[in-house]
């Protein structure tokens, strides 16, 4: 179960999530790597939280941006080949967007996505 967006059967592969923090970032993302490394450890709060669980993270990418970027690296993913979305809604609640969730057989290119340059863009890796 995904909250109110309910059941879904996601298969193996690769999985690119965009989401926003307006505050507390790295708080959000220690959360995130915490809930990820203890199955049912944490509260779910975010769609997110409910798969984190069952995956592993291989990589965090952040950028400073407004919110309006949230919807708009999701579009740019969206376009990406071979991506798919296997539940409508997973961290688009508060948008129109389809998903901010998506789904790839293979480890999608992600260099392909250009994003302004005046963007600070930092890389966090999980710790092993």
């Amino acid at each position: 179960m995904v909250g109110k967006l309910g059941r879904a059967s996601f298969p193996k592969g690769f999985y690119v999530y965009v989401g926003s923090a307006q505050k507390n970032l790295s708080q959000r993302i220690e959360r995130h790597l915490r809930n990820a490394e203890t199955p049912g450890g944490a509260t779910a709060h975010w769609h997110i939280d409910y798969l984190l669980p069952h995956a592993k993270i291989l990589s965090i990418h952040v950028f400073k941006a407004s919110k309006e970027w949230e919807c708009r690296l999701s579009r740019r993913l969206a376009r990406l080949e071979g991506a798919r979305v296997i539940m409508k809604g997973f961290g688009s609640s508060d948008c129109r967007c389809p998903s901010h969730l998506y789904y790839f057989s293979l480890r999608p290119h992600l260099n392909s996505i250009s994003v302004r340059d005046k963007l600070a863009r930092y890389r966090f890796r999980p710790s092993q």
